[in-house]
């Protein structure tokens, strides 16, 4: 009779057999734990439950010394040494780490809608030094009416600073360019000569600046139209061919000075020319121009000044 349980047996693959398990050996391990604690600059000594936190800001961990048996907790350190009184949470010792200082904490003040308010609307009504509330504007109104401003000292002083600014444009002008500059030059040399003669700036300070600017520009670019009319009557005298032309003598080409040229023969002189429409047109424009750029200049550095 066959073994039908051998014949299974025998009949099934062969199944493979188990590899022996391998321990772990703890004396190896000890000796690679003792050899990295030699090699780090900072001793690693074991840290108890009771020592809490350290200066690495850690939290605490339970570990056990390596030469004591496992199961048995290390002896807790309750002294001076321990995790909350402790200087460093290991033996007691000042730490060698470097701690990073604290940033300071921004001071910056801090303004309030109020403040702003104050600051910036000229109608805020505050408190004056007697008692009474005025608005900004009422103020600087007030601290005007009270100054010592001496206007009659003031307009000497605007009319040299006129003249040091026209012929300021006028030496710009001999360029054949009209600069924005010449214009900021005749804005800050009338503001400038009255401050300085009349001792404050108000109202009638500000109506006496105005109209100096505006004749500054004026003489200004008369002055340039002029010295083009001097200089071409100077090159009719020199051009003998015309000169023959019209059997005339070099004595006999009228040269306005700068003065008639500019200001009383000016209008005739420019009748005289043969296109007359254009010559007018050119200097129309050259003042437009001139006023356009003076009124720039003169905005934008009282406003500079009111904010300072």
């Amino acid at each position: 009779m066959r073994d039908f349980g051998s014949f299974l047996n025998d009949m099934a693959p062969e199944q493979p057999k188990p590899e022996p398990q391998q321990y772990p050996d703890y004396d190896e391990e000890a000796e690679q734990q003792e050899f990295q604690q030699s090699q780090s600059d900072i001793p690693m000594d074991p840290v108890t439950p009771a020592q809490g936190y350290s200066d690495f800001g850690s939290a605490p961990q339970q570990t056990f010394a390596m030469d004591e048996p496992v199961g048995q907790p290390a002896p807790m350190d309750m002294g001076m040494n321990g995790g909350m009184g402790g200087m460093n949470g290991m033996n007691g010792e000042p730490s060698n780490i470097p701690m990073e200082s604290a940033e300071p904490v921004n001071t910056q003040k801090r303004y309030s809608a109020e403040d702003y308010e104050r600051a910036t609307n000229y109608d805020y009504a505050t408190r004056s030094t007697q008692g009474t509330y005025q608005t900004i504007r009422e103020r600087r109104s007030t601290l005007s009416r009270n100054s010592d401003e001496n206007m009659g000292m003031g307009i000497v002083g605007t009319l040299l600073g006129a003249v040091l600014g026209t012929g300021i444009w006028y030496l710009i002008g001999l360029t054949g360019f009209i600069s924005s500059w010449g214009a900021l030059a005749i804005v800050v040399c009338c503001f400038f000569g009255y401050t300085l003669f009349a001792k404050g700036f108000g109202a009638g300070g500000a109506l006496v600046v105005g109209i100096a600017i505006i004749v500054s520009v004026f003489c200004g670019i008369r002055l340039c139209y002029g010295h083009m009319i001097v200089e071409s009557q100077k090159e009719l005298r020199s051009d003998t061919k015309l000169l023959e032309e019209y059997d005339m003598e070099p004595e006999d080409v009228y040269v306005p000075t700068l003065v008639e040229a500019s200001f009383t023969q000016f209008g005739s002189i420019i009748d005289s020319y043969d296109d007359i429409g254009a010559v007018r047109k050119a200097y129309e424009s050259d003042l437009g121009t001139s006023y356009l750029y003076t009124g720039i200049a003169a905005i934008v550095f009282f406003v500079r000044r009111m904010r300072h």
